[in-house]
């Protein structure tokens, strides 16, 4: 027969008497505290290197491959990179790009950026050493 008091629970007292009990339940509370910090830590480490939003530069580049995949029409894609362009320069404190100085010189005939009055220029000659193009 097995006696009564050994299939009774234990008390209160009889608990926190033992040492390798308190011991265990200590290390147990310690560990989940200590997981529980980690796992703060890594939170707050994780959302401090994300940037909250994306930057002007960061905008355009996806702005861009969107305009690369069809998603945006040109006229589109120019107003966004106009308005952003703004925002760059403003960020980076660059100025408007200022019109060029009058310097006094005149270009040659046919040698600015407008082609001659007399139509395009025609196309170069090959060489006369023998040597064609395929």
């Amino acid at each position: 027969m097995i006696p009564a008091r050994a299939l009774a629970p234990p008390t209160a007292g009889a608990v926190l008497s033992d040492p390798s009990l308190l011991i265990a339940g200590l290390f147990l509370a310690g560990a989940l505290l200590l997981g529980a910090v980690i796992i703060a830590a890594a939170g707050r480490w994780r959302r401090r290197s994300e940037p909250d939003s994306l930057g002007p530069n960061e905008q355009l580049a996806q702005f861009r491959l969107l305009y690369e995949q069809g998603a945006l029409s040109q006229e589109e894609f120019d107003r966004v990179r106009d308005l952003l362009g703004r925002q760059l320069r403003d960020d980076l404190d660059v100025p408007l790009a200022a019109p060029p100085k009058e310097t006094g010189i005149r270009e040659a005939p046919g040698q600015g950026v407008n082609p001659p009055a007399d139509g395009p220029a025609p196309p170069p000659q090959p060489p006369q050493d023998g040597i064609r193009p395929a």
